[in-house]
């Protein structure tokens, strides 16, 4: 099996086509200066920005610095795993580290006369995908050293925030999708497309699928025929879930609007919240449309008044909002079951 961390670096690229970025002002990490290159979309990634040390054209030992924007995202847990084994194989690998939005590896390897020095962080974009940062030092054979190289570099590099990836126009990617909902301000965070559904989640700007304490979900069910049926099934798969209430189950003209409780608990802090979701849907062409709010609401003496008063809002505002069009574009990823926080408790 290939090394899985060969397709992060600057000669594994190869773009199915090449992009005329605007201009990007120079990156300086560690007294290492890096101008902008070259620009592209890779056949395995989406966009990727290439800088260099000064002098590519007169030595091709110059310093390189990818900067690669993955839409869809990468599944941290089990990409650390799989390079891990494959850097200790070679007997090359230096410092590795892991959290939970973040990971990284060094490793030296001797090339003709000069060792590279690769360093190569992989994070989650603080919007959706995820971002692959990859840095290549030439380093003469007397200062070969990774323990060396590391202590220098390492923890800079984990640490530094780098620059957001620029398509063709110069936009900053991800490409925001804002929604306003009821006077709070959202941007899509996940986007799934298959055949005739669609699927978008919503969070607030600075929130993620780990710590939300609300979201707006907008999906397309085309193998439903009505409103009712969904609302039906809806309900019934809430049924086993520990504190479901239904609130309410109105409808008004061709809508629903359903309406209730239930309870999670946020496993690592051993706190129960009351969640709060309603649902409004409407016939679509094809089968419906369903848009679904939902709040965490933290379980305590507060929880029934909060609960109360978050219906009335969102009731009164859904009955005449009208469903926006989906964001058909794939983007983001959800967390794994095992990596998520918060469980839904069942009876």
């Amino acid at each position: 099996m290939k090394r899985l961390f060969m397709i992060f670096t600057f000669l594994g690229l190869l773009f199915t086509a090449q992009i005329a970025v605007a201009e990007i002002v120079p990156f300086s990490f560690m007294n290492h200066v890096f101008k902008f290159y070259q620009g592209g979309v890779s056949g395995n990634y989406e966009t990727v920005n290439i800088f260099i040390s000064d002098g590519l054209e007169q030595n091709k030992y110059a310093d390189i610095l990818s900067l690669t924007y993955n839409q869809t995202g990468i599944n941290l847990s089990t990409t650390y795993d799989a390079n891990k084994r494959q850097y200790e194989a070679t007997g090359n690998s230096g410092t590795s580290k892991k959290s939970k939005y973040k990971i990284a590896f060094s490793s030296l390897e001797k090339q003709d006369n000069n060792y590279i020095y690769a360093l190569i962080k992989i994070e989650d974009n603080d919007i959706a995908g995820s971002d692959i940062i990859s840095l290549k030092l030439y380093i003469p054979d007397k200062k070969a050293d990774i323990k060396k190289l590391d202590e220098k570099y390492f923890n800079a590099f984990y640490k530094t925030k780098f620059p957001r990836v620029q398509d063709e126009n110069g936009e900053m990617l991800p490409h925001l999708y804002p929604l306003n909902f009821n006077g709070d301000k959202f941007v899509l965070k996940y986007s799934l497309c298959d055949k005739d559904d669609a699927t978008n989640y919503y969070l607030t700007r600075k929130q993620n699928f780990y710590n939300y304490k609300s979201i707006v979900r907008i999906n397309t069910r085309s193998d439903i025929n009505s409103p009712e049926k969904l609302a039906n099934i809806i309900i019934d798969n809430q049924k086993a879930v520990k504190g479901f209430k239904l609130i309410s189950n109105e409808t008004y003209g061709k809508d629903k609007i359903i309406s209730y409780i239930n309870n999670e608990i946020n496993i690592k802090r051993k706190k129960t919240f009351v969640v709060y979701s309603i649902f409004k849907i409407v016939p679509a062409k094809k089968g419906v449309i369903s848009i679904e709010y939902s709040i965490r609401i933290p379980d305590d003496e507060k929880a029934s008044l909060t609960v109360s008063s978050t219906e009335q809002k969102y009731r009164a505002f859904l009955k005449t909002y009208e469903i926006p069009e989906l964001i058909k574009v794939p983007m983001g990823m959800l967390p794994a079951l095992q990596d998520n926080d918060y469980m839904e408790q069942t009876k």
